[in-house]
């Protein structure tokens, strides 16, 4: 995997867009209604489809529905359901499939709110073998976000930030490590001044991001 996969975020973070263009789609539509014709907004609410929005299913409703697309999908899913081990090419799919310019998002993201232990296997696999990958370990702690694995998600994230020496990408992992796991009460840039040099490059990085945490509370 090369710099740029490492780079280009969690799947969280996918969803999250899709979610926010979406939304800015429909508030700008109806922001446009209410300033055109503001005496007569319910039928031209009606005539955008505003009725649709209502109904939009919810996302575990998605989740519940979705069905894999294509070959690389159904792929995925026979792995979820435990019918292979993880590999490179089960792992190179599920990138695949994560970064696709238009991705099956609620497939993949019902695995990550049902726990699934094959998903959490894949991706401590791709770990295991790109220990500083910041998009594998924001995956992971996406997965977190549904069932808590704290304990794992710091070690993991504190070998990284031991292993990486390209200072742009531990700053990257630094950051996701601390906005991954504050909410969990556990301030990672504390631990991490604990751990490096603030005479140090790496100590620097993180004295930098702490300050301007500082300034944004």
């Amino acid at each position: 995997m090369g710099k740029e996969d490492k780079t280009r975020g969690n799947l969280g973070r996918i969803f999250e867009e899709y979610g926010r263009l979406r939304d800015e789609i429909l508030f700008d539509r109806v922001h446009d209604i209410f300033t055109e014709d503001p005496d007569d907004y319910r039928s031209r609410l009606q005539e955008v489809g505003f009725g649709w929005f209502d109904d939009y299913d919810s996302e575990e409703e998605q989740e519940g529905k979705a069905v894999p697309l294509n070959g690389n999908q159904r792929l995925l899913v026979e792995y979820f359901k435990g019918n292979s081990v993880p590999s490179e090419g089960v792992l190179e799919v599920f990138l695949k499939e994560k970064y696709a310019e238009d991705p099956n998002l609620p497939l993949l993201r019902k695995y990550f709110r049902k726990g699934n232990i094959y998903l959490k296997a894949l991706l401590l696999f791709g770990i295991q073998r790109c220990p500083v990958d910041p998009g594998l370990l924001d995956d992971l702690a996406f997965f977190h976000s549904f069932h808590g694995m704290l304990g794992e998600l710091i070690q993991m994230y504190m070998r990284a930030c031991r292993l990486e020496q390209d200072t742009e990408t531990f700053r990257i992992l630094a950051e996701d490590f601390y906005c991954n796991t504050i909410e969990d009460g556990f301030d990672a840039l504390y631990e991490l001044r604990q751990e490096f040099d603030s005479n140090g490059p790496k100590g620097a990085i993180v004295a930098e991001l702490a300050e301007g945490q500082r300034w944004s509370d």
